[in-house]
């Protein structure tokens, strides 16, 4: 029998052992270098406000660095961004699962939940895990109050919505969701925290120098058809107008509804006063439309 060489063939092993583990290592650094450049793609495209391009880039990272749930994080919110709801959501939602002390990231999941439709899924990522670890936080109960609004609960989408503004009282866009509710679904809260007109009253008491309080309330009297205790209601929408105007006169919003409401008034001198804030509207904010 011929005898097997067992130096030669203890060298061969050798020599395969470290081609072997070469050739993990040369692919392991062309994959983190891979990875990198992929990251820094994306990070261009964030920053140049395109979420949309960067998705794409995010998407081959996260198939090199499965574990990195930053960065999974980071293409969920771009996901969200660009209206790709669904995927956004079911991204997030292993994200927070993950580290469910990511709160900007549980507060993304439950927006995008509202979004879809499943608010019974945000209203209980809110209740079970949000709330209980920042009970003080007003955007969550907030988000707590619309979820209980989406759900037909309107009892307690009032309690959610009154709390979130004791909590925060600058939150002009809370007071016009709180009063809609009690405004809207009246009949059915039968044991309501407020008026609707006392809400948007102590949302401009609260925030007086706020052009955007003003506004809310000029929304919510033109949609309704109502001023607070009987006073007239044309009256009452010019004052508003007039102190958003005095307080934000170039703002295009500002602008605009105050050109409404002067038309509104069915007189010369409110047509006059309608045309000039739309004219100053075009020369201030040209790229939007309504100045026409």
């Amino acid at each position: 029998m011929r005898k097997i060489n067992v130096r030669f063939l203890l060298g061969l092993v050798t020599i395969v052992a470290v081609l072997a583990g070469a050739t993990h290592l040369l692919h392991g650094h062309q994959v983190r270098r891979s990875a990198e450049v992929l990251l820094v793609q994306a990070d261009n495209r964030l920053k140049a406000d395109k979420p949309g391009e960067a998705i794409g880039y995010l998407q081959r990272y996260v198939k090199l660095n499965p574990a990195d749930t930053a960065q999974r994080a980071r293409l969920a919110r771009a996901l969200a961004d660009t209206g790709n709801y669904r995927a956004a959501f079911f991204l997030l939602a292993r994200v927070v699962r993950e580290e469910p002390g990511r709160l900007d990231e549980g507060r993304r999941l439950v927006e995008v939940a509202m979004r879809i439709g499943r608010y019974n899924d945000a209203r209980a990522h809110l209740k079970d895990h949000l709330i209980k670890a920042h009970p003080d936080d007003a955007v969550l109960h907030d988000l707590l109050g619309q979820c209980e609004t989406g759900l037909g609960s309107f009892e307690k989408a009032d309690k959610a919505f009154a709390h979130s503004i004791q909590l925060d009282p600058s939150a002009v866009k809370v007071y016009l969701r709180h009063a809609t509710v009690l405004r809207e679904y009246r009949e059915q809260i039968l044991q309501p925290t407020s008026d609707p007109e006392k809400v948007l009253d102590e949302m401009v008491a609260n925030n007086g120098k706020d052009f955007r309080a003003y506004l809310a309330r000029v929304a919510y009297r033109r949609q309704y058809g109502l001023a607070a205790g009987g006073e007239d209601l044309p009256s009452a929408l010019e004052q508003d107008v007039q102190r958003a105007l005095e307080l934000a006169p170039d703002d295009a919003d500002v602008l605009l509804q105050a050109a409404q409401v002067a038309r509104e008034a069915h007189d010369e001198a409110g047509q006059a006063r309608a045309r000039e804030h739309l004219q100053r509207g075009l020369k201030l904010h040209p790229e939007m439309p309504g100045w026409y």
